[in-house]
């Protein structure tokens, strides 16, 4: 028995661009520089991401602390935090395929 395998033609498909989240908000990169990534069976590029570079990671990580320091979390009791977290694990498990 031969099975032959016909994949979709992705020529047709649009690329898909993803930027980076940073302070709450979807952000392009500082240098406006992406990063391409090819369907390793057509070497098509399927999607197109941001290229992070020293002042994009500086930025989330200030925006990080900012969020630590002065958000709710780190007021938030042990149980508070723990149904956060186990609410975060189940959406992840539901959606997992």
């Amino acid at each position: 028995m031969t099975i032959e395998i016909r994949p979709t033609a992705l020529a047709d498909s649009p690329v898909r661009g993803f930027e980076m989240l940073i302070d709450g908000r979807w952000t392009a990169g500082a240098e406006g520089r992406t990063i391409d990534r090819n369907a390793p069976s057509h070497g098509i590029v399927v999607s197109r991401y941001e290229a992070a570079t020293r002042i994009d990671a500086e930025r989330a990580i200030a925006s990080a602390r900012k969020a630590f320091d002065h958000g709710r979390w780190p007021h938030a009791t042990a149980s508070q935090r723990s149904r956060v977290l186990l609410k975060a694990a189940d959406l992840i498990e539901a959606r997992a395929e």
